[in-house]
C-alpha cells in the first residue's frame, strides 16, 4: 500500500492504493500531519511514494486547474458492496457542473425511497472528487451533508468551482461563436 499527498487550492488531498488502482481520497485536513496521521491511522502499512500517483495527481491538478471534467482512473472497488457500486456509478455519471438529488439517485438505481441509503453510500465514498459526491443535493436544493474536516463549506466551494468552470468553458463558446459570425 502506497499514498501520496496533494496541494490543491482546497486544501492536502490524500492518495493511497495498490497495485490494483487507487483505494481511497482523504479529503483535506486542517494540517498536513493531521492528513498524514489519519492516512496511517487507516492503513499503518502505508508507506509514502508520491511518484506511484503521478498520473493520478495531474489528472486532479487539472480538474482543480478547470481544465479537467472527466476521469479515467483505475479504481479498487473490490471491497465494495453492489448498492454501494451502483450509488457511485450513478453518481460518477451527473455531468460536470451539475447536481442531482439524493432521491433522483435513488431512483435511477431502482431503488426508490432510498434516498438515506443513497446518503449514507456517499458518505462511504472513498473517491471523492472522482466519484463526485459533492454534486448530490437534498431534493429542496439543500446542499445535504459532506464527509470532510471543512464539511459543508467544501461541498459548497466544489460546486461554486465547477459551475464557474462551466460558465467560463460557455462563455467562450459563445465568443468562439460570435467570432466565427463577426468573420462572415
Amino acid at each position: 500500500m502506497q499514498y501520496a499527498m496533494l496541494r490543491t487550492p482546497y486544501g492536502i488531498f490524500g492518495l493511497i492504493g495498490n497495485g490494483h488502482g487507487l483505494r481511497r481520497i482523504f479529503l483535506p485536513e486542517p494540517s498536513f500531519e493531521d492528513l498524514q496521521r489519519r492516512i496511517l491511522a487507516t492503513y499503518p502499512e502505508a508507506r509514502r511514494c508520491d511518484a506511484a500517483f503521478a498520473d493520478v495527481c495531474a489528472v486532479l491538478e487539472a480538474y482543480f486547474a478547470g481544465s479537467n471534467t472527466t476521469f479515467a482512473v483505475p479504481l479498487d472497488l473490490s471491497e465494495t458492496h453492489d448498492f454501494y457500486r451502483r450509488v457511485w456509478t450513478a453518481t460518477a455519471a451527473i455531468p460536470y457542473g451539475m447536481v442531482q438529488s439524493y432521491g433522483s439517485i435513488a431512483r435511477s438505481i431502482g431503488s426508490p425511497g432510498a434516498a438515506r441509503a443513497v446518503g449514507i453510500a456517499l458518505a462511504n465514498n472513498p473517491f471523492p472528487i472522482i466519484i463526485p459526491c459533492h454534486r448530490v443535493i437534498r431534493s429542496d436544493g439543500g446542499l445535504g451533508g459532506f464527509s470532510a474536516a471543512c464539511g459543508i463549506a467544501l461541498k459548497q466551494r466544489l460546486l461554486e468551482h465547477e459551475h464557474n468552470c462551466r460558465m467560463r468553458g460557455i462563455m467562450t463558446r459563445i465568443r468562439i461563436k460570435e467570432l466565427r459570425c463577426s468573420n462572415r
